[in-house]
């Protein structure tokens, strides 16, 4: 009789678990649809979610208007031939700081090592977008979202130059 209890306690414990686990995969995929893009985070939020779903011309509409700025097939490919792993890569907004027409947008990357026994490793970077006629575009996004090649350093305001990446005053 006592051990007919405990088979129904962990019973119904596995039933609740297997709930928990059904509801929080439904309510992670509702969390990856586009948000309003009228701030630095929902753009980047969109940006990724767009390369995530192989959307590149929204993606590309997100980049700043540049002579630097680089073709859509020139970053349509980029994305489908070179940027390996962006399935595998999570992205955690952390802050976001504005200032007089930029914006500099914290994130965490955690890359996942796509198999059992490959390393999970995460990386500190920031997005940096300009105010483009009242719309925010990026110009910077860590790898392997953005290539470096795509903006100059010297393209925006405020940016330090590449002899002075730190921007101190010598």
């Amino acid at each position: 009789m006592k051990q007919d209890r405990v088979l129904s306690i962990i019973g119904v414990f596995l039933v609740v678990l297997v709930i928990a686990s059904i509801a929080l995969f439904f309510y992670k995929q509702s969390s990856s649809d586009y948000g309003p893009d009228d701030s630095p985070d929902g753009v980047v939020r969109n940006y990724i979610i767009a390369l995530q779903r192989s959307d590149y011309t929204r993606a590309y509409s997100y980049l700043a208007e540049d002579e630097d700025k680089p073709t859509y097939e020139d970053f349509r490919d980029y994305i489908i031939y070179w940027a390996y792993g962006l399935e595998n890569v999570g992205v955690q907004i952390l802050d976001t700081r504005v200032s007089r027409g930029e914006a500099i947008v914290d994130l965490s990357l955690l890359h996942g090592g796509g198999g059992l026994m490959r390393d999970i490793w995460r990386q500190g970077g920031s997005a940096i977008l300009i105010d483009q006629d009242g719309q925010w575009r990026l110009i910077k996004m860590p790898t392997p979202f953005f290539q470096w090649e795509w903006f100059g350093n010297d393209n925006y305001p405020g940016y330090p130059p590449a002899s002075n990446p730190m921007g101190l005053e010598v």
